[in-house]
């Protein structure tokens, strides 16, 4: 990333808030000065959508299939059957153990004969004691029938976010239920084959050609994954649907354990860089930043990140490590005003992230207007996820940051986090974008494109991506114009 630098990232010991009439004086200042910035280097700037941003060359069909897109907007069947067969470059914020539908981890319970605990709402090999009251058996859970239908209900609810936040389910919010399922599907958890043949045919269904996964994969899993990743395209193209779709990882390091143990899991991650067959191309902080940990500890890790990143530079100065950071997933329903002061611009300066995902709290950090330009001007991009975004933290439409960031000039691509938690896909995505947004199909496109360029890999790998993304578009806009002609739309 550039060399800038955010200043007063933390609020010293001593710091006092200037008085009313100054902080006043001081954000109407501001707003001119960023109302100026914005008008001032407008004209200057390549445009950030369409085919005159430079991304793409216009096809002799991209008119016709803009055209209608206008009029499948209007309808959430028509503009999910449109964007379905659209290419959509690359899903770079994908977690394979959130991709999980619901469905999947119950058969996996009933294949091997797990109990699910209807209090703690997690499937568990026996109850304790014996005792099976309160506890539903592998034999209830596929039984048919009234009964097993309200049952199954009961399960599903309780593994995804289905029906959340609905008449049915007023006991624990849709923030909880969502961070709750690592923890519920237990024993359930399905095997690493399953998982990955299911998120593989669904980034083939929904026309992704690259895929950056958040796993800590050894050598031997990598080739174990590959090989299903071509037995799932053989599947697909013998169904006379071929594609191409190429697969790296991020490794990951858990925010909410204690210091040594976030130690030792940092230095495990970012050597994974250098080994497992540079199939690793980056490396990414998560899990729920409102937690107690990640919220005490937030200085301390920033401080742990930029430490290693600066030895792993210099022993590889031509390259360096790459980061990745889940910052700023917070509002003030579940975290406190002050965490957000610095989540997002300590993670570009301490954590050296080349990359954001979520970045929710922009709004919140003192330094807003700092962290767009740093953004913009190092094309550091960020990554949102529409589905997440709404169901967990209640950000969708004007309460989401897209516009303001979109407005700013930071790259932005679209991303699915935990599609199957959130029963969603990358299609989902795309149709939520449009909705909550107000996007045309230049700007669709333009994400499409946008997330090859924020992809973790080599200029070469990026260049053979966009060329076989040119070659989908092309295809894709003639069968879409073909069909509206067909169809007299």
């Amino acid at each position: 990333m550039p060399k800038y630098r955010l200043t007063k990232i933390g609020l010293p010991k001593n710091f006092r808030w200037p008085s009313a009439p100054a902080m006043a004086l001081a954000g109407l200042l501001m707003l001119f000065l960023f109302s100026f910035s914005a008008c001032h280097t407008a004209a200057g700037r390549p445009a950030l959508y369409g085919a005159d941003s430079g991304q793409w060359q216009s096809g002799p069909n991209e008119a016709k299939v803009a055209e209608y897109f206008k009029r499948a907007a209007a309808n959430e069947a028509a503009l999910i059957a449109l964007l379905q067969a659209m290419p959509k470059g690359g899903d770079l914020h994908n977690h394979p153990s959130g991709t999980i539908d619901a469905e999947l981890v119950l058969q996996t319970a009933i294949d091997r004969n797990l109990f699910f605990d209807r209090a703690a709402k997690t499937f568990v090999e026996a109850p304790p004691g014996g005792n099976s009251s309160g506890y539903y058996t592998a034999e209830q859970m596929q039984l048919s029938g009234d009964s097993s239908t309200l049952l199954r209900s009961e399960i599903l609810n309780a593994i995804s976010m289905r029906e959340a936040g609905s008449n049915i389910d007023r006991i624990e919010s849709r923030h909880d239920r969502f961070f709750a399922f690592w923890q519920r599907v237990g024993a359930a958890y399905p095997d690493q084959e399953n998982i990955y043949r299911s998120l593989f045919r669904r980034a083939v269904a929904d026309r992704v050609s690259y895929l950056e996964l958040m796993d800590d994969v050894t050598a031997e899993e990598v080739g174990k994954i590959d090989e299903v990743l071509a037995e799932v395209l053989a599947e697909f193209s013998a169904a006379g649907l071929p594609w191409k779709l190429a697969v790296n990882f991020i490794t990951t390091v858990n925010r909410n354990q204690p210091p040594e143990k976030f130690q030792r899991s940092l230095e495990k991650a970012v050597s994974a860089q250098y080994e497992v067959g540079r199939r690793v191309v980056a490396t990414t902080i998560l899990s729920p930043e409102d937690s107690y940990i990640s919220q005490r500890d937030f200085g301390a890790q920033m401080e742990a990140i930029d430490a290693l990143y600066k030895q792993y530079a210099a022993k590889y100065p031509d390259e360096p490590p790459k980061m990745t950071m889940h910052a700023g997933e917070l509002t003030l329903d579940y975290a406190t005003y002050e965490s957000m002061f610095n989540r997002i611009s300590a993670s570009l300066e301490k954590g050296h992230a080349a990359r954001i995902d979520h970045g929710s709290s922009i709004a919140w950090d003192l330094h807003t207007y700092d962290i767009l330009r740093i953004m913009r001007e190092g094309n550091i991009g960020v990554t949102i996820c529409p589905a997440s975004s709404a169901d967990v933290l209640n950000l969708a439409g004007n309460r989401h940051p897209f516009a303001l960031y979109r407005a700013a000039g930071v790259r932005i691509a679209l991303g699915t986090d935990d599609m199957g938690i959130e029963r969603t896909s990358f299609t989902g995505e795309f149709v939520r974008a449009v909705q909550a947004f107000g996007l045309k199909y230049a700007d669709l496109k333009s994400l499409a494109y946008t997330s090859i360029d924020m992809a973790m890999i080599s200029d070469g790998e990026k260049a053979s991506l966009r060329a076989c993304l040119n070659a989908s578009f092309a295809a894709y806009e003639a069968e879409i114009a073909a069909v509206v002609a067909e169809f007299g739309w």
